[in-house]
């Protein structure tokens, strides 16, 4: 079975072994474009720390939220297919 691999159409990086296509306009998302972008070295750092303090807590709710508000950046429609 071959394994595909997916660009980004949005931020252009490439290499995805998963990937979301747009049921509107089909173009193909990486899994960070979809739910919003990806995070900064700050960032990072200051979840890991509130994600430390709250045994986990806040990370559950972000990955909910982040879950939730799934959209296309191009269309925003929230009609994604995994690939």
């Amino acid at each position: 079975m071959a394994k595909y691999v997916y660009d980004c159409d949005f931020c252009g990086r490439n290499g995805f072994k998963t990937a979301w296509r747009c049921a509107e306009c089909g173009r193909i998302y990486c899994d960070a474009c979809s739910k919003g972008g990806r995070s900064s070295t700050t960032g990072k750092i200051a979840r890991g720390l509130a994600g430390y303090m709250s045994l986990g807590l806040t990370e559950a709710a972000r990955a909910g939220y982040r879950k939730a508000s799934q959209r296309c950046p191009s269309c925003e429609s929230t009609d994604l297919i995994r690939l």
